[in-house]
């Protein structure tokens, strides 16, 4: 999954939730950050179990071409989803 995968589920999402906003609770933009705030952690919490999975794969040395590219492809998604937890991250503390 690349980030611009994961920035298209975001669209997909907000614009499915997007009834669910209440304009007397909050502005739009606190709104739309919850619900990116929330889809990075459930996509981050996903990563961990992938991450266990990936460190017993790597392992093992006579993996299949197969295997070892869709290894590198998680590995560079962890790398992204942990720059956007950073980032999350960094946001909240400088409110």
């Amino acid at each position: 999954m690349t980030a611009d995968d994961i920035a298209q589920e975001l669209r997909i999402k907000i614009w499915n939730v997007r009834n669910k906003y209440k304009s007397k609770k909050s502005s739009m933009s606190t709104f739309v950050n919850f619900v990116v705030s929330n889809h990075l952690k459930n996509l981050y919490k996903e990563s961990q179990g992938t991450k266990q999975y990936l460190n017993k794969s790597i392992q093992y040395e006579n993996m299949s071409k197969k295997d070892m590219l869709y290894v590198e492809e998680n590995i560079k998604i962890e790398k992204e989803l942990d720059a956007m937890n950073r980032a999350l991250e960094s946001k909240k503390r400088k409110k």
